[in-house]
């Protein structure tokens, strides 16, 4: 069976995800067929030149959301700027559509809420883009520490960096609205958010208890050119871009590139990439025996493709018909249910942050 998509945001050049990541990922898939049958951009012209440079002969154009929500598609992808998320897929919700919204699901924990619980009334099957979840990397470690390679896991640590909410930014490297903490797309909720799922996810259990402190190091951002020397402008900017987050067993604080251990009584895993994006990396694994501790064995794989592939991973499983939250379970996808449970996690971050308290939670 074909599955038939519409894309809401599918942009007009390789700087939009959904561009260089959902539309090449549903060409590669052959054994479960996807097909794009509408695009709607912001403007009907963005709308067909998407269309006609990726060539889907059968996709239409669409104008508004109300023409979205009047044509017939298995699934409804939403891939736009995070204070758009909440708008578009409630009113995909309340047409009954099946929809899948990028990682973050909405601006805050509220209206995150307000949508799983719009789908649930509504019985529809949703999804989000928490694709680090399909990193090889990501899986092979979930597998080790699942089948007792580690034996008793004792510790991990997460250090990671992004220069995008650093002291300094070329002219047009990204957004504005990413650099105001009122849009919910900022260093927490995107690559922290990420990092915080992988990390869930990998050690297969929630939190008992969560400290954290958040800080906007740099309220003023200088603007370089792309040569790296300064025009003398410079952007405000009220989003965080430093936290350090304790729970459990393990301390996080997200510094420079990204660097994470997982230590157990029987060994030890190291997952790197160049910065803190665990979505978008290759990431590298290496496993340590206690047995040998001169010897690691690389466990990366090759020929990997993270933008594309972990979302065709994603879609992979989307396609086997199952819906229901992932939670820790290797198969699946994550859904607004995932999504509510991380969201809720990032708002106690906050909240620990603003009050100094230790947020404690029942097992």
């Amino acid at each position: 069976m074909t599955i038939r998509v519409v894309l809401i945001g599918a942009g007009s050049g390789p700087s939009a995800w959904a561009w260089r990541a959902h539309i090449p990922a549903f060409k590669e898939l052959t054994t479960e067929k996807y097909d794009i049958v509408g695009i709607l951009n912001s403007s009907l012209e963005s709308s067909k030149t998407a269309i006609d440079y990726h060539g889907l002969t059968n996709s239409r154009p669409f104008q508004s959301i109300e023409e979205v929500v009047r044509s017939h598609a298995d699934v409804f992808i939403v891939s736009v700027k995070v204070p758009d998320h909440f708008k578009l897929a409630k009113r995909l919700l309340q047409a009954g559509k099946n929809t899948f919204v990028e990682w973050p699901l909405g601006n805050g924990f509220q209206e995150v809420k307000e949508l799983t619980e719009l789908a649930q009334q509504q019985g529809v099957r949703t999804a989000v883009g928490l694709q680090s979840r399909n990193s090889p990397s990501i899986l092979k470690a979930k597998e080790l520490i699942a089948t007792g390679k580690l034996g008793t896991i004792i510790s991990t640590s997460f250090v990671g960096y992004t220069p995008n909410w650093g002291p300094r930014t070329r002219v047009g490297a990204y957004p504005d609205y990413l650099r105001d903490v009122k849009n919910g797309a900022d260093f927490l909720t995107i690559p922290s958010g990420h990092a915080l799922d992988a990390i869930r996810f990998v050690l297969g259990k929630g939190y008992s208890t969560i400290s954290a402190k958040i800080i906007n190091n740099f309220p003023k951002v200088e603007v370089v050119d792309n040569d790296g020397k300064p025009t003398g402008e410079f952007y405000d900017k009220s989003a965080p871009d430093h936290w350090n987050f304790c729970y459990e067993h393990s301390t996080t604080d997200l510094s420079r590139k990204l660097t994470w251990t997982i230590h157990g009584t029987l060994g030890d895993l190291l997952i790197e990439a160049p910065n803190a994006y665990t979505e978008l990396n290759r990431l590298t694994l290496t496993f340590t025996s206690i047995e040998k501790p001169t010897e690691s064995i690389d466990l990366t794989p090759e020929n990997y493709n993270p933008v594309v592939d972990n979302i065709k991973h994603l879609w992979q499983e989307y396609s086997k018909g199952q819906s229901g939250k992932q939670g820790f379970n290797f198969s699946g996808y994550p859904t607004f249910d995932d999504a509510l449970e991380l969201h809720k996690l990032i708002d106690d971050v906050l909240r620990s942050s603003e009050t100094g308290e230790t947020i404690r939670y029942d097992d």
